[in-house]
């Protein structure tokens, strides 16, 4: 509708495969830690915009790992 906007980010593929690898493997535990919290599920998906997925991830306030 009019309006409306999409944004895209051009030159980020290889980044976000590697983001759906690392996500395979480590987003079925955290969804399921995240059930068993009542906390829902959708934030499991946090991590493909904070870090990729990516464990040695710094924020540059010193935050670290995937969540930072």
């Amino acid at each position: 509708s009019e309006g409306e906007r999409i944004i895209v980010q051009v030159g980020n593929r290889e980044r976000f495969e590697g983001a759906l690898i690392r996500a395979g493997r480590r987003l079925p535990q955290i969804e399921s830690a995240l059930r068993e919290s009542e906390i829902p599920t959708e934030l499991g998906r946090l991590p493909f915009i904070e870090s990729s997925f990516t464990t040695s991830a710094r924020s540059s306030v010193g935050a670290a790992g995937p969540w930072q």
